[in-house]
């Protein structure tokens, strides 16, 4: 398994047209939400059909749910039910 660094860039507002849905949707989220923006975990160059991988990512995504000061439930994965 591999792992990447994925670098924070601009707020998400800047990348819409104003006033259309997702700007609306990130712009109230960013006034009203304590949550922040959703954050992804990708995986480069897995071999899914590896028993054991599966088996980390599940790990991961078990071990992310135990922040539960930085990161707020419910966790979605994939992984589980494959």
């Amino acid at each position: 398994m591999s792992t990447q660094k994925i670098l924070r860039g601009l707020n998400q507002n800047v990348s819409f047209v104003s006033n259309s849905p997702l700007y609306d949707y990130f712009e109230a989220l960013y006034t009203y939400g304590d949550a922040g923006p959703p954050a992804y975990v990708i995986f480069n160059n897995v071999n899914y059909t590896n028993p054991e991988n599966l088996g980390n990512m599940s790990d991961i995504s078990a071990e992310l749910a135990q922040f539960n000061d930085t990161i707020i439930a419910p966790i979605y994965s994939w992984v589980g039910p494959f």
